[in-house]
């Protein structure tokens, strides 16, 4: 073999291996794209004993049917610039397979009659922050920040009976909670009877919250996710809220090389008509 086709061979060698190493690369990172985890947040309660009492929790052998309602997409506390807008038709499909798995279903034509008017809606809650500063005289000041919306923020994320506690570090992870900017899903059932009596009553049975810190996802990518976490606590009171690592699949872009293309189509009729 002469030097020139050993230097060809060396190159296809070293071509092959950079090649190899690129796709175990490639693999290395979908790999560990499949397996990140998304801290859910889950918050379960119901309302009051007796109205508990005439609602059992159901099971997929005895199922509760229900009359849904959707709220739809909403923005609360302070706008985040590039928030992408999800529709029903990506929640919907999941929560309605994820309910039907703790026995609640639909209610339709041949169906008993709904025990439960169940309301869902979905978006994204952040933290109305304002900075206050106090003079102190002498030139000196105290700069701190006020969540004008706080206490929304602990009903979403659990942790108004945190905030009671004697322990600090309950009371500074419910703080900490409720300062993130987060993605939600409510669940919330109330009693279909109540609502047709007169007055209407509205009267709430449970409600599920689930939440996820909005940085490094969307919410896209995080409904599935919180939907699969809470469903074993819908209909449940678990007043203490808890997080459940989650696996999930991080939504990518990318960006390849600008380039522009011609319609040989129309370029062709363009120039038969000049």
């Amino acid at each position: 073999m002469n030097q020139t086709s050993l230097d060809r061979y060396t190159r296809s060698i070293i071509c092959a291996l950079a090649a190899l190493c690129a796709a175990s690369a490639l693999r290395a990172e979908e790999k560990t794209q499949k397996e990140e985890k998304l801290p859910v947040l889950v918050y379960a309660r119901k309302t009051e004993a007796k109205v508990s009492k005439t609602h059992p929790r159901p099971t997929p052998e005895a199922p509760a049917y229900y009359f849904p309602i959707a709220g739809g997409y909403t923005e609360r506390g302070a706008s985040v610039a590039g928030e992408n807008p999800v529709g029903l038709h990506e929640v919907w499909p999941s929560l309605e397979k994820a309910l039907a798995k703790q026995g609640y279903l639909p209610t339709g034509r041949d169906l008993p009659p709904p025990t439960l008017i169940l309301t869902f809606h979905w978006g994204s809650m952040n933290p109305d922050v304002m900075d206050n500063e106090m003079d102190l005289g002498d030139g000196e000041t105290l700069s701190n920040q006020t969540i004008l919306n706080f206490r929304e923020m602990l009903a979403l994320t659990g942790g108004h009976e945190s905030m009671q506690s004697m322990l600090h570090f309950e009371r500074d992870e419910a703080v900490e909670r409720a300062s993130e900017d987060r993605y939600f899903v409510i669940v919330t059932a109330f009693d279909f009877a109540a609502a047709l009596e007169k007055p209407r009553r509205k009267v709430m049975v449970w409600q599920t919250c689930l939440s996820v810190p909005s940085l490094r996802t969307s919410l896209a990518a995080a409904i599935g996710p919180m939907i699969t976490a809470g469903a074993a606590s819908f209909g449940r009171d678990e007043r203490t809220p808890k997080e459940i690592e989650t696996p999930y699949r991080r939504g990518r872009v990318d960006i390849g090389e600008m380039q522009v293309i011609d319609h040989p189509a129309e370029v062709q009729q363009s120039k038969k008509k000049r």
